[in-house]
């Protein structure tokens, strides 16, 4: 840890997948879309990667600050999103000034609204194919406008275009589920 930041060292790209509950089967198809893009890629999604006996609230305040992305799945505004938005609380990094915008939290919501309040200013991308798209493609191949903390260029350049279409299809199916 150096000046209040987190170091990460390892070469794999985490990604912690950010949830209600009762959206866990949503979650665990994003985790699975958006790792099978690219084998360095893991996601962690609670209920899934916590072991029962585990120190559930040490092992998420351990996975952020390892992780170099925080998804939001953003559902259902009438539900209490507390817990999820103390999850990005904890997890975003503002650096001193105002020349610092964080990259590294997206909010994936349903088409027709829009991220929660408490965290507007964060560019959010609607659950639409296109939309998704869009962020996958940046996210494989310009990594460092996602992630504020990933400095080892692309993640994965080469990734099939079809590969890409064919994890936002999935995504948007599944919040379509819903």
């Amino acid at each position: 840890e150096e000046g209040g930041t987190v170091s990460l060292t390892n070469d794999m790209f985490s990604v912690f997948i950010s949830h209600k509950h009762e959206d866990h089967a949503l979650a665990v198809e994003v985790k699975k879309a958006i790792e099978g893009l690219y084998p360095k890629i893991e996601c962690f999604v609670s209920g899934v990667d916590i072991r029962a006996g585990m120190d559930w609230r040490r092992e998420i305040r351990s996975v952020l600050a390892k992780s170099h992305l925080l998804v939001l799945l953003y559902t259902a505004p009438s539900r209490t999103w507390d817990w999820c938005l103390y999850e990005t609380g904890l997890y975003t990094r503002f650096e001193r000034g105002d020349k610092h915008e964080v990259s590294s939290v997206v909010c994936l919501f349903n088409p027709g609204q829009t991220s929660p309040s408490a965290i507007a200013d964060l560019q959010g991308v609607p659950a639409e194919t296109d939309k998704v798209r869009d962020f996958l493609n940046q996210l494989c191949r310009e990594t460092w406008k996602i992630s504020d903390d990933w400095r080892r260029g692309a993640l994965a350049p080469d990734v099939k275009p079809k590969q890409v279409e064919d994890a936002a299809r999935a995504i948007e199916r599944a919040f379509r589920r819903l």
